[in-house]
């Protein structure tokens, strides 16, 4: 795991590079792998190249672009679109109910608090 490190001007000192984040990172390649959203590397690799993964928004060109725990990824796949939050970055491709903790599924989300919702008159769904 890396962390980002952010480049600021300290005054008098020119471009002096200072770790600010602290915060931990991991390749996207491989927590899609992790996640088990893909079952190899090489093949989130390629889900990566062929531009059917978007990071906060942003495409990703990069299989070793680093994802940090509340990012949000929008995964394009067989024609289906899903939109996931990074809350853990893992350590293995373990069995699925460890993976699972690793994201949480917003189209999901969504769904179930619609249905919860549905029965409340005059109120939309919080996370539109």
């Amino acid at each position: 795991m890396g962390r980002r490190k952010q480049q600021t001007t300290v005054a008098g000192e020119g471009r002096a590079t200072i770790d600010t984040a602290m915060r931990p990172t991991l390749r996207l390649d491989k927590w899609l792998c992790f996640a088990r959203f893909c079952k190899t590397r090489g093949i989130a690799a390629e889900l990566i190249l062929g531009h059917r993964v978007r990071l906060n928004g942003q495409r990703v060109l990069k299989p070793g672009h680093a994802v940090t725990p509340g990012d949000v990824l929008t995964l394009r796949h067989c024609e289906v679109v899903r939109l996931i939050r990074v809350l853990e970055l893992g350590t293995r491709r373990g069995p699925a109910v460890e993976a699972q903790t690793l994201y949480c599924d917003l189209d999901e989300a969504r769904e179930k608090s619609c249905e919860c919702d549905a029965g409340q008159t005059g109120t939309a769904c919080p996370l539109d």
